[in-house]
């Protein structure tokens, strides 16, 4: 038998106010941009429409600019279009990148940890490690991260960090493991603290392995212990991040598909078939 629970429309008032979900501001003209070659003017018209860009007086010579925020555009003759969909897939740079947060809305929580490596074709081209500074420390994030409070008061300003992340990420590919964390996270702050969140393309190494891994789970821990990756350190974001690139590689190795480019491969992630998951008890 089935009971219905109705609530009291004049108790709903009373209810506390859940805030709007995050959504990085960049995400409209990037997904206007994808798989497309587009004239100049119709790049400056989705400029014009960007709620951060619209302000900026974007035009034919602002690529520099638009590459330091994370754009990877590329202006030739009186075309626009992301480098990804021409650039060749192996000098493509990626960019894994992990974060240790304080809690899980940047609203109310901070970046404890930034952990970050830069990758083109097999080849690892840098590393970024950072504490944050912060006054305090949760005790269960303690308990998880290892993180105390000695590791982070007196580490780099929030602000300071963020600017040598945005320049050692610059215009790569944002791969996180669950993106959409990461990623925002950080938009938020960048947006918080400089007025101008981050526009990188991004590519989530969990939907990636559903498309190319059989697995009964994709979290971050068990496909460290599947797949034989065996980081010892999990929780810490260079860890993470490192676990990040090898769950790609391996990714990549389990598929009978060869990406001419970059854009090809963040289509597949995204629109793909999932394969068929093992059972859990297998």
């Amino acid at each position: 038998m089935k009971h219905i629970i109705r609530l009291d429309p004049s108790l709903q008032k009373n209810l506390p106010h859940k805030p709007p979900k995050l959504k990085p501001k960049s995400n409209a003209i990037l997904q206007a941009l994808e798989n497309k070659v587009l004239c100049m003017q119709d790049f400056l018209s989705l400029c014009e429409k960007d709620e951060v860009l619209r302000d900026l007086a974007i035009c034919e010579n602002s690529c520099e600019f638009l590459h330091k925020i994370g754009m990877d555009i590329v202006f030739e003759n009186n075309e626009v279009y992301l480098g990804s969909l021409k650039r060749k897939f192996r000098d493509q740079v990626f960019c894994f990148v992990d974060i240790e947060t304080s809690g899980a809305d940047p609203r109310t929580s901070q970046i404890l940890e930034i952990g970050a490596i830069k990758y083109r074709d097999g080849v690892v081209l840098d590393r970024f490690e950072s504490y944050v500074r912060a006054s305090s420390v949760p005790e269960i994030i303690q308990e998880i991260t290892g993180i105390t409070l000695e590791s982070v008061i007196d580490a780099p300003l929030e602000k300071e960090v963020l600017e040598d992340f945005r320049e050692f990420l610059g215009e790569s590919i944002f791969v996180a493991h669950n993106v959409g964390f990461d990623y925002t996270f950080l938009d938020f702050c960048y947006s918080n603290f400089f007025g101008i969140g981050l526009y990188n393309q991004k590519l989530c190494t969990i939907e990636l392995a559903k498309r190319s891994i059989p697995s009964a789970r994709y979290g971050l821990d068990f496909l460290n212990d599947f797949l034989q990756i065996h980081t010892p350190q999990i929780h810490r974001a260079y860890a993470d991040a490192y676990t990040c690139m090898k769950i790609f590689e391996k990714s990549l190795q389990n598929l009978d598909v060869c990406f001419f480019n970059a854009q090809n491969l963040l289509n597949f992630s995204q629109k793909a078939k999932s394969i068929k998951t093992l059972d859990s008890n297998s």
